[in-house]
């Protein structure tokens, strides 16, 4: 379970994807999962896993597994479900 990060052209901007069960989800811009597939604002999300750096392979799976929990993502869901059915763009 991870998150992969892409960067724009745009240093402050960022693409998340999330990578499940053997499958890559494309998420979206890491602002935009976090207020429409969570919720909550980025700082929520931070305060929920601990921390912002999540090139660290403990965040980034605390981040992972928040996500999946929040859209109760299992094995069986993830099966059925395409690359894109879980992007917030």
């Amino acid at each position: 379970m991870q998150i992969l990060v892409t960067r724009s052209s745009t240093p402050w901007i960022s693409y998340w994807s999330l990578k499940v069960y053997g499958k890559t989800f494309f998420l979206g811009q890491d602002v935009k999962v976090c207020h429409r597939i969570l919720g909550m604002g980025p700082r929520d999300v931070i305060k929920v896993i601990g921390s912002n750096d999540i090139s660290k392979k403990t965040v980034n799976t605390k981040l992972a597994r928040f996500i999946c929990n929040s859209l109760n993502l299992d094995r069986s869901t993830a099966k059925h479900l395409q690359n894109w059915q879980l992007a917030c763009e």
